[in-house]
């Protein structure tokens, strides 16, 4: 599967969700390691799938974060999560509470005020199946709650050039239900080729549908 040539949504997921971005970890203020990937308040767990496959899993408590991490057959690991702005990290934050990185996805999806519908470019889609370079230093976090649902926990250029939002919850994607480690791989499998997309999900108590093309 080529997830380079489905969309950039796909391609953004994928890269937010699986170990190619790898787990995110930080100098906490006692010297330990710590990620801001969870909520404070939350607790973390390293959930080590296979090798190479470690993912972050944030819950109430290690308790549920380790289960959860079990019934997909890993192995859990507890880390500290940063205290509000105390994880240590190169990258600044921007005024609106992105983290501020060297790559602009602006040339890669820009919304349609019209339409609503964020139109993303295939050619620079092309670009970046030829060098996905940038989409590793992209600083937006996806993390999996105990329900197994992914939030948007940290957010970067890409994810607020394509509307999300921290604390966003991703429901579905083309009608499919993204829940579970496997959930984004299986959904792209079946959405591969497809040039239009819905993401479902919610923001508070609020249901939000956001549209994408690719043209």
């Amino acid at each position: 599967m080529n997830i380079f040539r489905s969309a950039t949504l796909t391609l953004a997921l994928s890269c937010l969700s699986m170990a190619a971005c790898g787990p995110d970890l930080k100098e906490g203020p006692d010297g330990d390691p710590c990620t801001d990937a969870c909520l404070v308040g939350e607790s973390a767990v390293l959930c080590e799938l296979n090798a190479g496959n470690i993912q972050i899993l944030c819950a109430p408590s290690v308790a549920v974060a380790s289960l959860s991490c079990s019934e997909a057959g890993g192995v859990a690991k507890a880390v500290d999560v940063c205290p509000l702005g105390g994880g240590d990290d190169e990258a600044g934050e921007g005024e609106d509470g992105s983290e501020q990185s060297s790559w602009s996805p602006s040339e890669l999806v820009e919304l349609d005020i019209e339409s609503g519908v964020f139109v993303i470019d295939l050619e620079a889609l092309e670009e970046l199946k030829r060098d996905p370079t940038p989409l590793f230093q992209e600083k937006t976090h996806l993390g999996l709650v105990e329900d197994g649902r992914y939030r948007v926990t940290r957010m970067g250029p890409l994810g607020a050039a394509m509307g999300w939002e921290v604390g966003d919850v991703l429901i579905t994607l083309n009608g499919y239900e993204i829940r579970g480690l496997d959930s984004f791989s299986n959904v792209l499998e079946l959405i591969e080729g497809e040039s239009e997309f819905q993401l479902n999900g919610m923001r508070g108590e609020e249901v939000m549908v956001l549209s994408y093309r690719v043209e």
